[in-house]
């Protein structure tokens, strides 16, 4: 097995348990992982270290959310380390209504762990949700 089919199953099979709620895509990365979301938005920018990302950006977005996100996996291009994963997103909100975004996951992988993510996805939607709803603790 080439080192793009791992890192392919690798993926199916963490948006496969994140689909089922037993784990999300987060889980999967680095302690030193740096991760950019791409645009011009607040939000936009790059994230030093797991613990930031998640502490800025992941965390106080899901407590926004009735319930969790439900990953659909469209695509995924894998070359060596280097992984491209396209899928959609929907996830209920406190107003009755559904958050939905799609995705696009350039993730680079060394030994199973993600080291760096640069994400594209529908800032306007995603900042709608920030600002239009209160974290939950």
């Amino acid at each position: 097995m080439t080192t793009a089919d791992r890192n392919r199953a690798l993926i199916e099979d963490i948006f496969a348990q994140w689909a089922a709620g037993l784990s999300s895509f987060f889980d999967l990365l680095a302690d030193e992982a740096v991760c950019t979301i791409s645009g011009t938005t607040p939000h936009a920018g790059t994230y030093n270290g797991r613990d930031q990302f998640l502490r800025d950006i992941v965390t106080p977005f899901m407590s926004r959310l009735k319930g969790p996100i439900v990953p659909t996996l469209h695509k995924i291009i894998a070359q060596g380390d280097e992984v491209a994963i396209l899928w959609s997103g929907r996830a209920p909100l406190q107003n009755g209504e559904t958050y939905s975004n799609n995705y696009a996951f350039f993730s680079t992988l060394q030994s199973g762990r993600v080291v760096r993510l640069t994400t594209v996805l529908d800032m306007s939607a995603f900042e709608r949700v920030w600002t239009d709803f209160a974290e939950v603790a």
